[in-house]
């Protein structure tokens, strides 16, 4: 069947879903040839999809003799534990009966709940996708694209409004945590994280601050600066003010982000460590897969250094070539 799917036109739909809109990345396929991309974002509203994803998922599909629409989970019942069979799942207190098991090269397995999936399929109304794939499996194919590094690693694959981490022995995976925003659970547990020293981020935020002075350049649009007849003396003034705000603005949300981002490194820390079913041993490194250009590279670097005092990197990944390229292999294998 794959033989001759790679003769006819498909179409490969993958849905990513974030706090309050849906995104659509698909292509147009063809003897392993792309003809063509589409494109779309879509709006959330109470449980489920805007109609208007359903329209336009049909309205592609006539353009392809077959189609796949894959998701990528964001619910926070999703999991993925060290052990693969029942024995362990009884270990960590999981009913194996009452999960979908998707068990991984090394002997560690993700799980989500039957209800779960019933859901997905409510959530796109009515829409069952052909595909289901859980960001674990994003962040395990970069693991091993980019060769699992011996020490003991910390792996996140961030997204927009999530991010995905698991601690790797070589390939042997240790631990896993799903993290949203807004995941109050996370965050009512009984031992708080210790607050981001705000005064070991200074130093970043007080480079982006010089840029604020080219803010003052509004203070000199008045009157004085335009010719009575109402022509701009310099428009091209008010637009470069106009982008470096924005340029300011894009840097300030993603040392934000940097400060978030460790918080939640910290409290998946402080469980590995903790946890007695888990085989933990000292952290010695952290890598950062950014899917949506979500972090500042230095600044998170500078951050972690100054907070965990572990090496750290951060690669730039696009988070719809990743899962379109694992559909194209697992389809055309």
């Amino acid at each position: 069947m794959s033989f001759i799917r790679s003769f006819i036109k498909n179409l490969y739909v993958c849905v990513f879903v974030d706090n309050t809109e849906c995104s659509i990345f698909g292509k147009f396929v063809k003897n392993q040839s792309d003809l063509g991309t589409i494109e779309a974002d879509f709006e959330i509203t109470e449980k489920h999809i805007d109609f208007k994803f359903n329209d336009y998922i049909k309205k592609n599909t006539k353009k392809a003799h077959s189609t796949y629409v894959a998701l990528l989970l964001s619910t926070k019942k999703q999991w993925a534990l060290p052990v693969a069979d029942r024995v362990g799942y009884n270990q960590f207190g999981v009913n194996y009966n009452e999960v979908q098991v998707v068990n991984m090269p090394g002997g560690w397995s993700i799980f989500i709940s039957n209800d779960e999936i019933a859901n997905q399929t409510k959530f796109l109304n009515g829409l069952k996708p052909d595909l289901l794939y859980s960001p674990y499996v994003l962040l395990y194919e970069k693991i091993c694209e980019f060769r699992a590094d011996d020490r003991i690693t910390l792996y996140v694959y961030a997204q927009d409004t999530s991010c995905t981490m698991m601690v790797f022995a070589g390939l042997e995976m240790r631990y896993a945590a799903y993290f949203c925003e807004g995941e109050e659970e996370k965050m009512a547990e009984e031992d708080t994280i210790a607050p981001i020293n705000i005064a070991d981020i200074d130093n970043i935020i007080a480079k982006e601050d010089d840029k604020f002075s080219a803010l003052n350049a509004l203070n000199d649009l008045d009157d004085d600066n335009f010719e009575l007849n109402g022509q701009f003396c310099d428009i091209t003034k008010v637009e470069d003010v106009e982008r470096s705000g924005a340029q300011i603005e894009e840097s300030l949300q993603k040392v934000g982000r940097s400060g978030n981002m460790l918080n939640n490194i910290k409290e998946a820390m402080k469980e590995y460590y903790r946890n007695p079913l888990y085989q933990s041993e000292f952290i010695e490194k952290i890598v950062v897969f950014d899917s949506q250009d979500v972090l500042d590279e230095q600044s998170f670097i500078d951050v972690v250094g100054h907070e965990i005092f572990v090496d750290s990197a951060v690669f730039k990944v696009d988070r719809n070539e990743d899962l379109l390229s694992i559909i194209k292999r697992e389809l055309n294998p």
